[in-house]
């Protein structure tokens, strides 16, 4: 079963069903004999996959880049226009 927040319930909620899931989940693995060490290893690694996953999403749809630099040029060329003047020079000549 893969854990994902869906962002129908509150995250704190969402965040402790899935530490249960991997509370028991490591219980069924100590059970079948599997190495303390490496269950520990695998639920704190899965614990946090599970809750950064959501972050992550977050911040990738809240920062999407929506530079078009043909725009951004048209604009800075339409500032040029507007206020009558020219890209100052870096040196002038005598």
């Amino acid at each position: 079963m893969k854990w994902q927040y869906n962002g129908c319930a509150p995250y704190e909620e969402w965040v402790e069903q899935a530490r249960q899931y991997e509370l028991n989940r490591a219980h069924r693995l100590l059970k079948a004999g599997r190495p303390p060490a490496e269950v520990l290893e695998e639920m704190s690694y899965r614990l946090q996959q599970k809750m950064l996953d959501p972050l992550y999403e977050m911040i990738e749809q809240n920062h999407r880049i929506t530079y078009d630099s043909t725009v951004s040029k048209a604009e800075y060329e339409e500032y040029f226009k507007l206020k009558n003047i020219g890209p100052k020079a870096d040196h002038v000549e005598k």
